[in-house]
């Protein structure tokens, strides 16, 4: 038996007061600053310093995948002693997770996300939360998302309302007359951006303004 393994057998087999109330307060002073995470799994990485020990968190203890503790404690010899102490921590709450792989460029439906319980530890608040899922507009990925996986918040962004490749409905206002046709938008374009737009079966480009989804407008001939 290797010596790590036996250091980890006597942990797991220790008496409840090898760690007077180090677990519980660890567990506690994560609570109160995450009380978004559903459960918590704490576990220690080194040898308490003892018994007698009092343990002391850092007020800004943060919920990272290992946590450095102290315990404060007299040695034999009667002097004061300050000992650091890791515990591995695993954090789990509810983020939202894609159903099917995600594309960089796909539409995002509701029906492609799904809340699942996973450790959120170390993730540093980037994983996407699932209270802050989006619910409504029109969104889509940013990079490619196997299925399975949590999103992070930068995977997903609102979709512009007019996308390259797609047919537009083009209006042309010219001298107190408007005239509705169609086009092909050659760019992505949000609210009030100009982008290049073709004639069904075209080449040339003209430019035209992002009035709505699907929708451009030309001030003038086209």
């Amino acid at each position: 038996m290797s010596a790590r393994l036996a250091v980890l057998l006597g942990f797991a087999f220790a008496s409840p007061c090898a760690f007077p109330g180090g677990h519980d307060d660890l567990v506690d002073a994560l609570r109160a600053r995450f009380p978004e995470v559903v459960r918590f799994e704490v576990t220690p990485l080194s040898r308490p310093a003892g018994p007698s020990g009092e343990l002391e968190i850092p007020p800004d203890v943060g919920l990272e995948k290992r946590v450095q503790t102290w315990t404060s404690t007299t040695g034999r010899d009667g002097k004061p002693r300050r000992v650091a102490q890791w515990w591995a921590v695993k954090a789990f709450a509810p983020v939202m997770v894609a159903r099917r792989a995600l594309r960089a460029g796909d539409p995002v439906q509701s029906a492609d996300l799904a809340a699942e319980e996973r450790d959120i530890a170390g993730s540093g608040g980037s994983l996407l939360a699932a209270d802050a899922a989006p619910t409504a507009g029109r969104w889509r990925a940013t990079r490619f998302v196997p299925s399975g996986a949590p999103l992070k918040r930068s995977d997903l962004e609102p979709a512009p309302e007019v996308l390259r490749g797609q047919q537009v409905r083009v209006n042309v206002v010219s001298a107190g007359f408007t005239i509705e046709t169609s086009g092909i938008a050659r760019d992505d374009g949000r609210l009030g951006a100009v982008i290049a737009v073709t004639r069904p079966g075209t080449p040339e480009p003209y430019f035209a303004e992002v009035t709505g989804e699907r929708q451009v407008v030309v001030r003038g001939k086209p």
